[in-house]
This record gives C-alpha cells, sequence and structure tokens, in this order.
C-alpha cells in the first residue's frame, strides 16, 4: 500500500478520518482493539463512520481493510517506488545481488534476441557501469566451452520459448552454470531451466502481433532496476 501521507492526500481525508485509520494502524497487531466496535468506542464515532472509511479507502468492508494492512502494510515514506510497484520481484532482490556478488570478478554474459537484445544491451551496459564485467554476445557456445565456471547467464525472452536461446540455455544448464531469466511466462521453458527466474508479466501479452500495446520490455527493464536497487 502507499505511505500514509500520500494515502491521505490521494483518498482527500479529512482531519478525523486520518486520525481514525492511524488509530487503525498503530493497533493493528491487536485483534481485539482494531475491532469495529473497539475502534469506535475508542475514537467516539459510530461502527457505520468506521465502515465508511474503509469503503472510501476502495475496500468492500472493514475486514478487508484489516486484512490489507496486516498483509500489506503501509510503506514508509523513504521507501522506493520500486519497492511499492515491484513487491513480489523485490523479494528475489537478495538472491539476485548474492549472485551478481559471486561473479563480480567473473564474467556476466547477457542474452536476447530481437526486441529482447535491445534489453540485454541494456542490462549489460548498467552491469558495466556498477563494476562487473558484463557483455553481451551471440558466440555462446565458445564462451560456455571456454568460460564454463566463471560465467552467470542473463537471458531476456518475452516467450521463454525461443528455440535458439532455448538451445543454449539447456546446454548451460546441464553444465551446472548459474542462470537468471527475465520472462514473461514463469511457465516457460527457459523460465524452468534458470536458476533464478523472474517473471516480469506484462499488462497485455501481444506475441508478435506490432498493432497491440507490449508492456513486457519496459517491465523488464523496471524488473530489473528493482532487483539492482540496494536502497531498501
Amino acid at each position: 500500500m502507499q505511505n500514509f501521507e500520500d494515502l491521505a492526500i490521494t483518498m482527500q481525508l479529512d482531519e478525523f478520518e486520518q486520525t481514525l485509520l492511524q488509530y487503525i494502524i498503530d493497533n493493528i497487531d491487536n485483534p481485539k482493539a482494531v475491532q469495529i466496535r473497539s475502534v469506535a468506542e475508542a475514537n467516539f464515532t459510530s461502527t457505520a463512520t468506521v465502515f465508511k472509511l474503509a469503503k472510501r479507502l476502495g475496500f468492500n468492508g472493514y475486514s478487508e481493510l484489516i486484512f490489507n494492512l496486516r498483509t500489506k502494510p503501509l510503506t514508509n515514506p523513504e521507501s522506493t517506488g520500486f519497492e511499492m510497484l515491484f513487491e513480489d520481484v523485490a523479494a528475489h532482490r537478495e538472491q539476485f545481488q548474492a549472485l551478481l556478488n559471486q561473479y563480480h570478478d567473473k564474467r556476466i554474459l547477457v542474452l536476447g534476441l530481437g526486441f529482447s537484445r535491445l534489453i540485454a544491451n541494456y542490462i549489460s551496459e548498467r552491469l558495466l557501469l556498477n563494476g562487473y564485467q558484463s557483455i553481451t554476445s551471440d558466440h555462446i557456445q565458445l564462451l560456455l566451452a571456454n568460460y564454463q565456471k566463471e560465467t552467470l547467464l542473463i537471458v531476456v525472452s518475452q516467450s521463454g520459448k525461443n528455440a535458439r536461446l532455448l538451445e543454449n540455455i539447456q546446454n548451460a544448464a546441464n553444465r551446472n552454470i548459474d542462470i537468471i531469466s527475465f520472462c514473461g511466462d514463469a511457465n516457460s521453458p527457459i523460465a524452468k531451466h534458470a536458476t533464478l527466474p523472474i517473471t516480469c508479466e506484462p499488462s497485455q501479452i501481444s506475441g508478435n502481433r506490432l498493432d497491440v500495446p507490449n508492456s513486457f520490455f519496459a517491465y523488464a527493464i523496471l524488473c530489473f532496476e528493482a532487483l539492482l536497487d540496494t536502497t531498501t
């Protein structure tokens, strides 16, 4: 959820509504204190007013508000936008950064074909700027043969099914090479071969169609940046 200040502004909560919401947040770990009747009595108001606050915040009822506050607490105002927008992706940050650190002084090979090659180039350049030995190359067979134990593979593929990429990924997996994948399908063959599969789910799967918006590539970059972020 948003931080408290942003939420109050966005929903245009008045002073009493802010006080009421703050009371619920402060007592969220006390089941008895956040019962709707207890909240109403503690704030000298009615249960209808408490219920109305939950509805105004976009929930179907008060119980849904409590559930969301317990499972998705309001973020600290200093939290980055990445943390708020990519909570599921951010859950992989520790493993992602551990893999990068493991190969910091080794070789990171970033692969992508077609439009994904543009994203691969971006990832490689960002890693270079952060001190990693990163390259993009189509000559993966030679690199894997010569640097098998010294290479981390990062692959970008919207479908996760590209035959040419899949053959290389299978070859790398058979050699126990660590693989990080950015795919649009968590169940794709490439994702299943990855040491760390990152699912960058676009709002609309467009496949090869050029007449509909395709958000995968932009989302893949944002996912990568969220994982690379060390400020949270």
